[in-house]
């Protein structure tokens, strides 16, 4: 499986060769965004216009691929499964829009079932359940409360939903919780009638960078080493950490050997407070 692509940092791999320094990057990690074609009346459809300027973006590492999906039961699942397979994302965020909305819907459940009246792109239509063997619900894997607030601070309107409905959106959306491990979801977006287009296109790109990064609050820790003496520094480190993490930091950094600190009179003195390589 692909790694997940909610860490942001890279690792470069050198080697000595000629030239003298040459490197390897790992392949970026692979975030999948869906939308659907136009469908019925609807000439065009916002999810597609706001996601399509997405791809082949490449976000610090995260290359990104926007595929839009026929409106077809037969067609889209399939399609979804093949860009699983071959394109191997770390993540998925599928879009569709919910005509009669007036804000960006976040999905948190796709439902066993398929129940619109109106027929697809191919003419068909579909009723009853998915899966006949499968659960009634498969929640979303998507950092939902990550995208809440990216899409706040991006100036759009954004509610929670506990009904995909019963049409294609949430056909493909059970689909991705079925067949894909990794972080997949679905997001409603309305016309652009009430969400203009220049703002849909900016909050489905901090949809999707919710799901890409993490923010991750972190703290830098000021201590005053005492030399040689790893118990109290340990225990002045361990204070500090703490007080970090009542004001909110998931990660707090320390200067180089705070452990054990930076001046020693020599080799031998430096040795005796050396950790081993394993840590213990």
């Amino acid at each position: 499986m692909a790694p997940s692509p909610n860490r942001t940092s890279r690792k470069l791999l050198f080697r000595n060769t000629d030239p003298p320094y040459a490197f390897a990057v790992p392949p970026p990690r692979r975030l999948l965004l869906t939308a659907f074609e136009p469908f019925g009346d609807l000439a065009v459809n916002p999810s597609w216009e706001a996601v399509r300027p997405l791809d082949g973006e490449l976000w610090g590492g995260v290359l990104v691929r926007a595929v839009r999906l026929p409106v077809s039961y037969e067609r889209a699942p399939a399609r979804l499964r093949e860009e699983i397979e071959t394109f191997s994302p770390g993540a998925i965020v599928m879009f569709g829009v919910a005509q009669k909305r007036r804000a960006i819907s976040l999905e948190r459940f796709a439902a066993n079932r398929c129940d619109a009246a109106q027929a697809d792109n191919d003419g068909a239509t579909s009723a009853g359940k998915i899966d006949e063997r499968g659960p009634a619900r498969r929640e979303s894997t998507l950092p939902l409360a990550r995208i809440e607030p990216a899409l706040r601070r991006a100036g759009a309107p954004v509610e929670f939903s506990d009904d995909a409905g019963g049409y294609l959106c949430n056909r493909v959306f059970w689909e991705a919780l079925a067949a894909f491990r990794g972080p997949a979801g679905f997001v409603h977006v309305p016309m652009f009638e009430a969400i203009p287009r220049e703002l849909m296109e900016r909050a489905v790109r901090a949809a999707a960078r919710a799901v890409a990064f993490e923010e991750v609050p972190l703290a830098a820790g000021q201590i005053a080493p005492v030399p040689g003496d790893v118990p109290k520094n340990l225990a002045e480190i361990e204070r500090v950490a703490r007080r970090a993490g009542e004001n909110g930091a998931r990660l707090v950094l320390f200067p180089e050997l705070a452990t054990t600190g930076l001046a020693f009179a020599s080799a031998a003195s430096a040795r005796k407070v050396a950790a081993p390589a394993d840590g213990d």
